[in-house]
């Protein structure tokens, strides 16, 4: 792909971002984090020729094929997506930072896998926080932060520096601004509490500069750096329509104005833009319908067993005790259980017993007396066999 473009998108987005920080009163710098996902190496050459050298990835083996490079080495590297345990082995010593560290048991398992990394240096990471409270995204709830952070401040070989979000995907600015405020009110917040994480990383190629006015310290760009990725199914030739692309577009004049074909053109372009974008959110919304109770109730467990790990880790033998006497618990509660089946199975067999002897008794008695009848028959028959002999 052409990257030509690539200095003046980046002028423009410095400009954007010194603008909002002079409307607020802000001097603290922002650091743009390129983010390279869905392009190749060449994206990362042409990133560090503009001096961007913080690049950031949102999956691992992709970040792995461009970090293990000799362009890649010449980068520092963020992770921005969500990040899996299994995956944790591959973070010491490639990223730099990792913004997405969002649960207890990651942290864990990122501490232990930085523990036994041979440069033995802590793994810096940000905690994501799920500030809007949406179903599809990663990130732990605003409420469960600040005891989480500080979890993660205690683990030795973890550097926790900060936080990080994601806003909406709406044209709201006023939700997006809410979120982003939101996270700062958290900094804010744990900063009372004696916890300083420094770190604001909030913001993207949509709504970075709403994210600058609120304060961050870290901006995550794509699209807006390096132009539209190429749509998949749609011969690799044609691209998104970006918000930049929309407001940077130019038409030509004639004598009677603008060109009706370039207008047209790029209408339509627009046009099916909007339908691709509202497919995907069609399908994307079908998808979180689908998965939404089965996801909450994934980070309901999740978050219990973070509960667990925190205790396994800090008082092992309390654990042990407690786990003890729990089970002790559930075999009482089990026998009792038990016993009580087999008391109903005992009383229901001496209810069928005793319905069987009823039975019986009222066999015999019927019998008795359908025995004592008929011998009543039988005599008269006799006697009467008599009368008549006589």
């Amino acid at each position: 792909m052409n990257f030509g473009a690539l200095p003046e998108r980046l002028a423009h987005v410095r400009a954007e971002i010194a603008r909002r920080q002079a409307a607020r009163g802000w001097a603290h710098p922002v650091t743009i984090v390129a983010v390279t996902k869905g392009f190749g190496l060449d994206a990362v050459e042409a990133a560090l020729a503009a001096g961007l050298t913080d690049l950031g990835e949102n999956r691992v083996q992709e970040a792995l094929e461009k970090i293990d490079t000799p362009i890649g080495r010449g980068a520092t590297w963020h992770l921005i997506g969500h990040l899996q345990r299994n995956k944790a082995k591959h973070v010491p010593g490639r990223f730099a930072l990792v913004h997405s560290l969002d649960s207890l048991a990651l942290a864990v398992e990122l501490d232990k896998r930085a523990a036994a990394h041979a440069e033995g240096a802590p793994v810096r990471v940000l905690l994501q926080v799920n500030v809007a409270g949406e179903a599809q995204k990663s990130g732990c709830p605003p409420g469960a932060a600040p005891a989480l952070a500080r979890r993660i401040a205690a683990l030795p070989h973890l550097a926790l520096e900060g936080l990080m979000t994601i806003a909406p995907f709406t044209e709201d600015a006023g939700l997006q601004r809410r979120t982003f405020r939101g996270l700062t009110s958290l900094r804010d917040a744990l900063k009372e509490d004696g916890l300083w994480l420094a770190t604001l990383s909030m913001g993207m190629s949509a709504d970075y500069a709403i994210a600058v006015e609120e304060g961050a310290t870290v901006i995550r760009l794509g699209t807006v750096l390096f132009g539209p990725r190429v749509m998949a199914g749609a011969g690799g030739e044609e691209g998104e329509a970006t918000p930049l692309d929309v407001r940077k577009q130019e038409f030509r004049k004639s004598l009677r104005g603008y060109e009706p074909i370039g207008v047209e053109d790029f209408r339509v372009r627009v046009a099916d833009e909007l339908e691709r974008i509202l497919r995907e959110r069609s399908v994307l919304e079908e998808r979180v319908a689908a998965l939404g109770e089965q996801l909450r109730a994934y980070r309901e467990r999740e978050r219990a067993m973070n509960e667990a790990l925190v205790a396994a880790q800090q008082l092992r033998e309390a654990t042990h005790t407690a786990a003890q006497r729990e089970a002790q618990v559930v075999v009482r509660e089990a026998e009792a259980e038990g016993r009580r089946i087999l008391d109903e199975a005992r009383a229901a067999k001496a209810e069928v017993e005793r319905q069987a002897a009823e039975v019986q008794r009222q066999y015999q008695q019927y019998v008795g007396g359908f025995r004592a009848l008929l011998e009543r028959q039988l005599a008269e028959l006799r006697a009467l066999d008599g009368q008549r002999g006589g």
